[in-house]
């Protein structure tokens, strides 16, 4: 308890920029480390649980596939194995009378039977390479057409045909290898054979064999991929390879793995480190062909569940930040007392009451600071006066400056477009063009006054709209609807201008079909009198609920290509008329947009 006393009354004497400093200091350093620490653990040990599931349940997956192919394999050896034709030819080859020549029986009228059943098979099965049967006297039946085995081959020493004799009957399946009885055939297979035995007196008759295409085996296990460079292989029970993608590269020795390790594997996962690379083994084994499913993932694999630890990140460092706050609080409580004093005062001066006296006591920064401002208030009351009037010259004269500034993209397009007619040859439009761009700039002169009539407003307005037509041809028509009685009011000069031109950029250009303004003028429904509203509508693209609620006071508004903007009427119009006047935005989007001009005229030029 002492101790907390004493860094209490420490905090408390130190200045509030080194509390605030040391503080978030402490608890940012402190958040990161333990988010980090806690991160990077959970990190490592949830990816690698889910590499390690996902994987064995690829390769689970993975040796189901290959079992039910092989079971296939089986019953369509059986089905053969069954088949009357076949026993029947089998037995007969086996009681007839060997020829004195050759020592073989004589060919059966049923080989055409048995070959056209095998090719029944081939022709449903793209899987299935060839069918044989070895006849214990040599005949040799296949589905293949022009076969020749090799001279002084001894069909009874190959692996197949020898652990089918050992089998008695029952099925083999042989890893891959390369077919080498037969002349000109090197192909990869995987061999399953059957001792035939004759059904009546289980006597052997010869050797049925499967040559089942090793594209097989490759398409089951090519298929997966086990982060971004694992991949699955097979052995068999002895350490033979039966499918690896890199099974060249394991015969030269230039790529190894770990048999030795793999064939004596306790556990499902087991890590090893094979040609300088950290690999996780992912065993499964299958009784039932004796096979060792395994797959092989990478260490720097395992991490790929991002979005996992990027929800878990989210949620610590949210827990850590809504710790670090409610200790800044209770910090910031100890030493917020006089600053509160302080903003009470600050919000009776926002007020707008410049007699408030500070009242903070004390010597630290705090105190200092409502002395200061204290002086700052008793300085402001003596400049208030001086800088209001300062600051009211100096926003009439920078409105002049905005007000005679001409569109330079106006003033460009049109002397392009005055060029191009005039390579056109269209004379009557160069001079319809060039004499509304002289009177527009006279018009806008206006002899440096303020306020023109509304007759003259709107002549500015129509040579800027023919300009405007011609440049746009069809796409462009405008016409005006005005209360004749007010055409001799006066009003602040270059409203109307700006307003149109707002329109056809951002109204009519973007339309495809183009469309047509109409201007009104006229008196306002309600008093006083002097009031008048100048309209402009269009029938353009209009715009959508979120943008027309961005321009209520159209304080974001501006021209297109810069000039004088419909920000710059809205101020005019208020230092001029007043606040309760201005601009006002309805639109619905495809329909178009209407712009309504609140303005307070003068009856006589001089006078209101």
């Amino acid at each position: 308890m002492f101790r907390w006393l004493s860094l209490d009354r420490y905090f408390l004497r130190r200045s509030i920029k080194w509390n605030v400093a040391v503080s978030f200091s402490l608890l940012i350093v402190l958040s990161i480390n333990l988010i980090g620490y806690l991160s990077y653990n959970k990190y490592l040990s949830m990816a690698e649980d889910d590499a390690r599931n996902h994987s064995y349940n690829i390769i689970d997956q993975v040796s189901r596939n290959a079992e039910y192919y092989l079971h296939y394999m089986e019953d369509l050896s059986t089905l053969i194995y069954l088949n009357k034709t076949i026993q029947n030819y089998l037995n007969e080859s086996e009681n007839a009378e060997a020829d004195p020549v050759t020592g073989v029986a004589n060919p059966s009228l049923q080989e055409a039977q048995i070959t056209d059943y095998f090719n029944s098979f081939l022709n449903v099965r793209q899987d299935i390479s060839s069918f044989y049967i070895f006849t214990n006297h040599g005949k040799v039946l296949t589905s293949l057409t022009n076969m020749r085995l090799k001279d002084y081959t001894d069909i009874k020493e190959q692996e197949w045909y020898r652990k089918a004799i050992e089998a008695g009957g029952a099925p083999v399946v042989t890893p891959t290898h390369v077919q080498n009885f037969l002349v000109d055939d090197y192909r990869w297979v995987v061999s399953l054979s059957r001792e035939v035995k004759y059904l009546d007196t289980k006597k052997g008759l010869g050797v049925f064999l499967i040559n089942l295409n090793f594209k097989v085996i490759q398409d089951i296990c090519s298929q997966v991929h086990l982060g971004n460079k694992g991949y699955v292989f097979i052995v068999d029970k002895e350490g033979n390879l039966i499918y690896h993608p890199q099974q060249q590269l394991i015969y030269s020795k230039i790529k190894h793995e770990d048999m030795d390790l793999i064939l004596h594997a306790k556990e499902k996962f087991v890590s090893a480190k094979v040609d300088g690379m950290d690999k996780l083994y992912t065993i499964k084994s299958s009784d039932y062909v004796n096979w060792t499913f395994v797959g092989v993932t990478y260490r720097q694999d395992l991490i790929s569940d991002k979005a996992q630890i990027r929800t878990y990140f989210i949620v610590l460092s949210l827990v850590s930040v809504l710790a670090a706050v409610l200790i800044s609080m209770w910090i910031a409580s100890r030493i917020s007392g006089p600053i509160k004093k302080l903003e009470m005062t600050m919000k009776q001066v926002e007020k707008g009451d410049l007699s408030v006296r500070v009242d903070v006591e004390g010597h630290g920064e705090v105190a200092q600071l409502g002395r200061t401002f204290h002086l700052m208030l008793l300085r402001i009351n003596d400049l208030m006066t001086q800088l209001v009037s300062e600051q009211e010259t100096k926003r009439k004269s920078e409105l002049k400056a905005l007000q005679a500034q001409i569109n330079p993209h106006f003033l460009y397009n049109t002397l392009d477009s005055i060029i191009w007619m005039i390579q056109k040859g269209k004379i009557k439009e160069v001079t319809e063009m060039v004499s509304s761009l002289a009177k527009l700039f006279r018009l806008g002169i206006s002899k440096g006054e303020d306020y023109i009539t509304i007759r003259e407003e709107l002549a500015h307005v129509e040579h800027y709209l023919t300009i405007q037509k011609i440049r746009y041809k069809n796409k462009l028509d405008y016409s005006f609807e005005v209360d004749l009685d007010i055409l001799e009011r006066k009003i602040p000069r270059l409203i109307l201008q700006p307003v149109v031109e707002n329109a056809i950029y951002h109204g009519i250009k973007p339309s495809p079909n183009g469309g047509s303004i109409r201007i009104r003028a006229y008196r306002a429904p309600s008093p006083p009198q002097t009031d008048i509203i100048l309209e402009v509508a269009d029938n353009g693209v209009g715009m959508d609920e979120a943008t027309l609620n961005q321009m209520p006071y159209v304080k974001q508004t501006q021209l297109h290509g810069g000039g004088v903007g419909v920000q710059n009427v809205q101020e005019r119009i208020r230092l001029y008329c007043g606040e309760r006047y201005g601009l006002q935005y309805y639109s619905r989007l495809g329909v178009g947009t209407i712009a309504k001009v609140l303005l307070q005229a003068k009856n006589e030029p001089g006078g209101a």
